[in-house]
């Protein structure tokens, strides 16, 4: 690997199993490929074959200890299936990045199918990011690592800060911090987070993930479960950012104040839509989803259930000067209570246990498929997706949330039949919502006439 260090238009680069006690630096335009059987045939395999990066003991001129892997001043970098263990960082400035360090990188780099263990930073124990570079480059991706079991001042497992950086199908799991983002932190970034797993997580806020100030954000499609946070946000601490949150599945959270699920403070989200938000608790207030300090949202097509708070608002709190706008969702079986409004919280087309006053609220049992298993999707009669087999299922209930978001809004994304109505609650508008049951319907009077020939 000596190749790698530092030297420009090094090409790619095999690196064949074995471990390798050093401090990396990698250059610009250089793709490092690890994991080569060390017999020099055969399949790479991470598990088997591993190319390992120990920085254990490796310290710098002036006795303090290094990362693993340096990625500074530098762009088209590739770094592939590694496993990257004890880097501490207790040397560029406040120490960003212990296992790999990104900093003032001027184009694309990508980090995938890597192993993060055992690291720690300052900021990033598995991985730190900043560029202080123009948008829209450089672009830092992380696709496919396993970064687990880091710790840091603040982000257990990845740090971005002042940075454009894409997150997808990576798992961050046991990461901790004392400070916010125990999987993840981002202040003043451009993220994008896809289908990663974020989960067993710890930090004073924000236990899966925390971010404030963020240029532009999109998490979309992730899985956030059984983080913990010993003051707000046990799943997301959201702060001072606006963003999209879409199709997450955040439950199992929990928080020692407010947020079990997610915590929006001072947050604006520009869309909160089709997240299912189950069993997270929170000490205080908003098991489920809490808006502090003039946070304000529009929750659309989002399923609250089961989630508890030991003070007000089990499924949604709305503080005094927050304010909340939900739709086409339901909330359902949370504790203490649905929802508490000290702020102003406006409810339409929704299912809420106990009622609330607002046109085309209900409040029925929405008869989801099995709670206990974690399937929250619509019994019906007409065809319901089972995940578990990956099929779909005729059930003996019918939902009354199927067909009854309002009527203005999307629905075409729902297998027929779907009465040209959106359903309520995570999966409404989305391939996998419940469809409707043509014989609950008779025909109109102008049906009936071409039926019977008249």
């Amino acid at each position: 690997m000596v190749l790698a260090q530092g030297q420009a238009g090094a090409d790619t680069i095999h690196v064949a199993a074995g471990t390798y006690h050093e401090h990396l630096q990698v250059g610009s335009d250089v793709s490092l490929l690890g994991s080569y059987p060390a017999s020099g045939s055969g399949p790479r395999n991470r598990d088997t074959s591993p190319s390992i990066i120990d920085a254990a003991g490796i310290v710098d001129a002036s006795g303090r200890r290094m990362s693993a892997i340096d990625i500074h001043n530098a762009s088209q970098t590739t770094l592939d299936l590694f496993v990257v263990i004890n880097g501490r960082n207790e040397v560029d400035g406040n120490g960003i990045g212990g296992g790999a360090s990104i900093i003032y990188s001027t184009g694309p780099v990508t980090l995938s199918n890597n192993l993060f263990e055992n690291n720690w930073a300052s900021w990033g124990g598995g991985i730190g990011i900043m560029t202080h570079s123009a948008e829209p480059v450089p672009v830092i991706t992380l696709t496919g690592n396993l970064i687990r079991n880091n710790d840091s001042g603040h982000g257990g497992g990845v740090s971005v800060y002042d940075a454009a950086a894409v997150l997808d199908n990576n798992t961050l799991t046991a990461n901790t911090t004392n400070e916010q983002g125990g999987g993840l932190v981002a202040g003043e970034a451009s993220l994008t987070l896809t289908r990663n797993t974020i989960s067993a997580n710890h930090a004073s806020s924000g236990g899966g993930v925390a971010w404030s100030g963020c240029r532009a954000l999109s998490a979309s499609g992730n899985t956030i479960v059984s983080n913990q946070a010993t003051t707000d946000g046990g799943g997301i601490f959201h702060q001072s950012c606006a963003g999209h949150l879409t199709n997450n599945s955040i439950q199992r959270n929990s928080a020692g104040n407010w947020g079990g699920g997610v915590c929006l403070y001072t947050a604006h989200p520009e869309t909160f839509a089709n997240n299912l938000i189950t069993d997270n608790t929170a000490v205080a207030n908003g098991g489920g989803v809490s808006l502090y300090d003039g946070a304000t949202a529009v929750i659309v097509n989002n399923t609250l259930t089961n989630n508890q708070a030991n003070g007000l608002g089990g499924g949604l709190y709305a503080h005094y000067g927050t304010s909340a706008t939900v739709r086409n969702s339901i909330l359902w079986a949370n504790q203490s209570t649905q929802i508490t409004n000290n702020g102003t919280v406006q409810i339409t087309y929704s299912d809420i246990a106990g009622g609330w006053n607002g046109v085309g609220n209900l409040s029925q049992d929405p008869l989801f498929a099995d709670p206990a298993a974690g399937d929250y999707h619509l019994r019906s009669l007409g065809g319901r997706y089972q995940p578990a087999t990956l099929t779909w299922v005729v059930d003996k209930q019918h939902s009354p949330a199927i067909d009854a978001g309002n009527p203005r809004d999307a629905f075409a994304n729902e297998t027929q039949p779907n009465d040209a109505r959106i359903n309520l609650g995570a999966f409404g508008n989305t391939v996998q919502a419940s469809r409707s049951d043509i014989g609950l319907k008779l025909p109109d009077r102008g049906d009936w006439r071409a039926i019977l020939g008249r």
